[in-house]
């Protein structure tokens, strides 16, 4: 684990080094040991204790991953004062003994990286007081097979669920217009998708090789459907694009060997190169 390590901190070490080194640390009610930095008065952030390391090498040095099921407090105490835990850093990256994670009520913010790499967990509940999840947050988290995306949500970063390739359901709420870029890339566990009625845009390589997706359905409210947004999509088997789509990227559909069928709209003003090359069941 730690080579792998090594290669995940050459991504995020320059997240990392912008972090706030921990003010101090809490053995939580579920017996692990969490690491918090002050973000205010009363408000607490939880950290990744070696944010401040110089020697990528000895980023763990003293760190004690928490496994098993971690429950996240509402709150902690320290030195008298009791603090209200807000947001979660990049604080749990690379725990693949975590096989559960039930975030607090008072959490609004889960940052970028926080979960990545946690491939042992299988459980996370997202309660509806979050309004953003950072770029990356539970990237490569294999055992994840489900979320639901409370309607709190409205922002949801880049390659948030990249490569969860264990996830065969997901619920995007209706606070959510946008699926960012990368956000479910690489999830070929997927079956299907329901993308509401709130989303305005399909960015860059949403669900690019999404191998396992066999229907997707694109609501009135999409205007443009962005680069690779489907490429490799190769268990798609036919798709509807609807009168609201004026724009459908270059290599939107790349690759979809399995598509038979596609309706598109009389909206569409362009069909950007390779937007349906490889394609080769799709028949005039």
């Amino acid at each position: 684990m730690r080579k792998r390590l090594l290669s995940l901190l050459l991504f995020v070490v320059a997240g990392l080094s912008a972090v706030h080194a921990y003010d101090f640390s809490v053995v939580v009610p579920s017996g692990q040991t969490l690491y918090f930095s002050i973000s205010s008065s009363n408000t607490v952030n939880v950290v990744w204790p070696n944010s401040n390391a110089t020697d990528i090498a000895n980023i763990y040095d003293g760190y004690t991953e928490p496994t098993g099921n971690l429950v996240i407090p509402s709150s902690v105490t320290h030195n008298g004062t009791t603090y209200t835990v807000t947001a979660i850093g990049t604080a749990f990256a690379n725990c693949e003994g975590l096989t559960s994670v039930t975030i607090p009520n008072s959490v609004t913010y889960i940052g970028g990286y926080a979960f990545m790499y946690c491939s042992g967990l299988t459980s996370v509940t997202i309660p509806n007081s979050v309004t953003s999840i950072g770029e990356y947050a539970f990237r490569g988290c294999s055992g994840l097979t489900s979320v639901t995306i409370p309607n709190s949500v409205t922002d949801i970063g880049t390659g948030a669920f990249y490569n969860c390739s264990g996830l065969t359901s997901v619920t995007i709420p209706n606070s959510v217009t946008y699926i960012g870029r990368w956000v479910f890339r690489g999830c070929d566990g997927l079956t299907s998708v329901t993308i509401p009625n709130s989303i305005h845009s399909i960015g860059e390589g949403a669900f690019e090789n999404c191998d396992g997706l066999t229907s997707v359905t694109i609501p009135n409210s999409v205007y443009s459907i962005e680069y690779s947004a489907f490429e490799g999509c190769t268990g798609l088997t036919s798709v509807t694009i609807p009168n609201s789509v004026y724009s459908i990227s270059g290599d939107a559909f790349y690759g979809c060997s399995g598509l038979t069928s596609v309706t598109i709209g009389n909206r569409v003003i362009e069909i950007g190169n390779y937007a349906f090359r490889g394609c080769n069941n799709l028949r005039d």
